[in-house]
C-alpha cells in the first residue's frame, strides 16, 4: 500500500506537506490515504446521469481502511500477528481501495486522460474525474 498510494498520489497530483531527507521517502499508506481522503472529498468525483457529484462511496471506503490499516497494520498499535481472518480481510479492503481509482465502465484509472486545460484527470469514458483544485 505505500508504494502504491505513493504512485497514485503523484499521479493524482495530491499535495503533501514538506517533508525533508528521509522523512519524504518513509512517508507511509496512512499518510497518502489522509492527503488523498482530505483533498479527494472535493476532488474525486463520479458521473450520475447528467452532473458530476463527490465520489462519497469511494471517501467512506478509504477512510474504514484508514482506520483498519491503524489497528492492525501498524506494528506499534499491536504485538505484530494478525489472525488469518484478519490478514485476508485486510489484503481485500486494500485491493478495494486500489481498486476505487479504477472505473467500472472503462476499467481505466482516473489519470490516464489528463485534460491540463480543464485541469483534471478522468478514465478514458469520463466516469470518474479528479480535479486539481
Amino acid at each position: 500500500m505505500d508504494a502504491q498510494l505513493a504512485v497514485i498520489a503523484e499521479r493524482l497530483k495530491v499535495e503533501m506537506p514538506y517533508a525533508r531527507g528521509d522523512r519524504n521517502d518513509h512517508r507511509t499508506c496512512v499518510e497518502f490515504l489522509n492527503a488523498i481522503i482530505s483533498q479527494g472529498s472535493q476532488r474525486f468525483k463520479i458521473r450520475a446521469v447528467s452532473e458530476y457529484i463527490p465520489f462519497s462511496d469511494a471517501i467512506a471506503e478509504w477512510r474504514n481502511v484508514r482506520a483498519a490499516l491503524i489497528t492492525r497494520a501498524n506494528r506499534a498499535s499491536h504485538t505484530g500477528s494478525l489472525t488469518e481472518f484478519e490478514a485476508r480481510g485486510l489484503i481485500e479492503a486494500c485491493e478495494s481501495t486500489i481498486a476505487r481509482f479504477r472505473c467500472t465502465s472503462c476499467n481505466d484509472p482516473v489519470w490516464i486522460s489528463d485534460q491540463a486545460g480543464r485541469e483534471r484527470l478522468q478514465c478514458s469514458c469520463g466516469q470518474l474525474r479528479w480535479t486539481y483544485s
